[in-house]
């Protein structure tokens, strides 16, 4: 329950779909996947979910990362290291969308397109480093 009276369920706020009404609406200028210095964004399921049903609606997705913050060395780190298949959620939710993810083809699929857009995002910090 979301604390409102009469407000939706959690599970209902789910049915909705709410991430993929989005990325179905063809954002003018793709998805971005936002890598901080803090925290590994591809760690949660949830955003893991995101990239999956932007692929599965063709949207483009690009990297976004900070130039003050990175530096060559750090990014290289994190580069070609992608798992999505360990990334943690709440038990309910973990299955639900595990499960999504395997009947579309998995999670290697997703692992490939995060790599790939990671090294589009070093190219364009290192360009922009020098």
């Amino acid at each position: 329950q979301d604390g409102v009276e009469c407000g939706l369920t959690i599970q209902q706020q789910l049915n909705l779909r709410p991430f993929a009404k989005i990325i179905e609406l063809k954002p003018m200028y793709g998805m971005f996947l936002i890598h901080t210095t803090i925290a590994e964004v591809l760690n949660r399921l949830w955003c893991v979910h995101e990239v999956d049903e932007a692929l599965l609606a063709g949207i483009e997705i690009f990297g976004a990362i900070d130039t003050n913050r990175w530096t060559e060395k750090q990014f290289d780190k994190m580069v070609d290291t992608v798992y999505t298949r360990n990334a943690i959620c709440q038990g309910q939710d973990r299955e639900m969308l595990t499960n999504l993810i395997q009947e579309r083809g998995g999670f290697d699929r997703l692992d490939e397109k995060a790599v790939e857009v990671r090294k589009q995002a070093k190219a364009d910090l290192l360009a922009a480093l020098s």
